[in-house]
């Protein structure tokens, strides 16, 4: 395969998962209007990713026990969206460290420790987490923009880093994923340390502008309050 036909190649692939992402992208924007859908995408988003672990997990011979991580990472995010993820979080995730042990037992009795640990990993890295998105959307006022704000965020990051490491990428992160590099990592490192300067960077004047406002406002109340003194004095 000549250089000319592998770029083209790469070039239409890349095309094909900006689309499916756009794709993608537009369901979940839809989905966060009310908390049910959202918590069915969120859902269908967190399961899947679980499914795609235990895929990365049985390729080193060690494979998570799926369904007890499904119905733990179910149990988080539907205990998110009633509001009530912190009385029962303790609760959930002894329940999946006896059942992930429970289920490795069962046949040959092979790396049951560590088929445990990947699914231990997997329901709080994917579940446990994921669900701080119903958490965010239940916040009154506010939520679903910050909803909405997290998720472009995280979007674009992830777009950013898998442009940069398919064009520039040469280095495979790992055998298990060879499709991410470190250059494309190395990318959204630099971008989101940016990101977190510009940020502090408005923190900091946000809170000059408050902190000047606050000093006028006590000089000007302490100025009608000497004054409102200086009229009763005469009127007296």
């Amino acid at each position: 395969m000549s250089a000319t036909t592998a770029g083209r190649l790469r070039f239409i692939d890349s095309g094909r998962r900006i689309s499916t992402g756009l794709a993608i992208a537009a369901v979940v924007f839809g989905s966060v209007v009310t908390v049910p859908t959202f918590t069915v995408v969120v859902l269908v988003a967190t399961i899947g990713s679980l499914w795609e672990l235990a895929r990365m997990t049985a390729r080193k011979g060690e494979p998570l026990v799926f369904p007890v991580g499904a119905l733990a990472i179910g149990t988080y995010v539907i205990l998110a969206a009633l509001g009530k993820q912190h009385a029962y979080e303790k609760t959930v995730l002894a329940a999946t460290v006896l059942g992930s042990l429970a289920f490795s037992l069962i046949g040959d009795r092979q790396n049951y420790i560590s088929r445990s640990a990947y699914t231990l990993f997997g329901v709080l890295y994917i579940g446990w987490l994921g669900s701080y998105f119903l958490a965010l959307r239940n916040l009154p006022h506010v939520g679903m923009g910050f909803t909405f704000a997290a998720i472009v965020v995280i979007a674009f990051t992830d777009i950013f880093a898998m442009v940069v490491g398919t064009m520039l990428g040469k280095t495979p992160l790992t055998s298990i994923s060879p499709n991410k590099t470190w250059e494309g990592g190395d990318r959204w490192v630099r971008r989101e340390r940016r990101d977190r300067e510009r940020d502090g960077r408005d923190s900091g004047a946000r809170y000059l502008v408050v902190r000047r406002c606050d000093r006028r406002c006590d000089y000007e109340c302490r100025g009608a309050s000497g004054r409102y003194r200086r009229i009763r004095a005469q009127a007296r």
